[in-house]
């Protein structure tokens, strides 16, 4: 077994020489107007992208319930208490939008670790960088990672190509920049982001999705095409710049990322790759 670890028309045609009735004109220009306004919306809300493992398998759980637990960035320290409440405040939006189907529901540990850990361990931690937004066993600045990337998460699923166990997750580990960036809970103090729009967006790489425009993950289907994001297209919980073009607002998964991620976990007898 091999154990991975993966950085989340409609036309018309009439007889050539005949015009339309006006009847028809009304009705063909309402169609048109129609048509316009589900394109628009069809732009905003947009399509979900999944996360897959090399081999092609999607990403998913094999369990009922991820236990996320906040981590300090070093030892001796406590993670910020502002940690805690987003988090639990962002897995609520989660679990409240799927409700309905199989999905795994995200726990909040009230318990917090005594010291970092960001590796394949079995326990899924929550570090917020405050000192450095590098990884927590780097010593030279060259191993750190681009100071405009928010936040990162790391995945840790079983690589087994052909089986059903091929993308099945056995932990994660999410990591988020408190050093280029300024957060506040929901983006209500001053010149900050929203912290817990943030963690909405890594929640969503937790249960399987993946960016649905923008640059490509290490997660990202073979041969996906680049696809730029839409500025206007702000209902996607998993654009990559989802917290900047926000700006504070309230955010939820739109229907499209539900979709997605109930559709991993259709069985009630556990999850289908």
């Amino acid at each position: 077994m091999r154990r991975g670890r993966i950085r989340i028309g409609h036309s018309a045609v009439r007889a050539r020489g005949s015009l339309p009735r006006c009847s028809e004109c009304a009705w063909l220009v309402g169609a048109l107007l129609f048509g316009s306004l589900l394109l628009g919306c069809e732009r905003r809300l947009g399509s979900a992208s999944l996360a897959y493992t090399p081999s092609g398998s999607h990403l998913h759980w094999p369990k009922k319930n991820i236990v996320l637990t906040p981590a300090p960035e070093r030892n001796g320290q406590k993670p910020p208490a502002l940690l805690g409440t987003t988090l639990a405040a962002a897995a609520s939006i989660w679990n409240d939008a799927l409700s309905s189907c199989q999905a795994p529901r995200l726990l909040a540990n009230l318990e917090v670790l005594a010291a970092p850990s960001v590796r394949d361990d079995l326990v899924n931690t929550v570090t917020l960088h405050q000192f450095k937004w590098c990884p927590i066993s780097s010593i030279q600045r060259e191993d750190c990672y681009p100071s405009d990337l928010q936040g990162r998460t790391h995945l840790y699923p079983t690589l087994q190509p052909g089986t059903p166990r091929d993308g099945e997750l056995r932990g994660i580990d999410i990591e988020l920049n408190d050093v280029d960036f300024h957060w506040s809970a929901q983006g209500e103090v001053g010149d900050t982001l929203s912290l817990q729009t943030l963690l909405v967006h890594e929640l969503g790489h937790v249960l399987g999705l993946d960016h649905p425009c923008g640059p490509n993950t290490e997660w990202s289907q073979k041969k996906k095409p680049l696809v730029p994001c839409d500025p206007s297209a702000t209902a996607q919980v998993m654009r990559a710049d989802i917290a900047s073009v926000t700006k504070g607002e309230k955010v939820a998964p739109s229907k499209s990322e539900i979709a997605a991620v109930c559709g991993l976990y259709r069985s009630s007898n556990g999850p289908s790759p």
